[in-house]
């Protein structure tokens, strides 16, 4: 199973996929917003504890969730490119 297979699986079972894709937005309203940054750093949590420390220089510097998300696909994508190229 893919790198980033497993990561969804595990956002799946700890319901935080829309923070981690970034489909929920932080609302307007103060409560909206407590319950938003709670269930972001919960899912920033989940992606720490489920990297390898040489990734975690990747997401050091991200604000949410989704930043994190994002950086780390773009990482994992770039070296499965790299790799295609290196066989053909």
């Amino acid at each position: 199973m893919a790198w980033c297979e497993r990561m969804r699986r595990i956002f799946w079972l700890c319901e935080i996929e829309a923070y981690a894709d970034g489909s929920i937005k932080i609302p307007d309203d103060i409560k909206g917003a407590a319950d938003w940054r709670f269930n972001d750093n919960y899912a920033q949590v989940i992606i720490a504890n489920n990297i390898t420390s040489t990734e975690m220089v990747h997401v050091s510097q991200c604000f949410t969730a989704s930043a994190m998300w994002d950086n780390l696909e773009a990482v994992h994508e770039s070296k499965g490119h790299q790799t295609i190229v290196s066989i053909i």
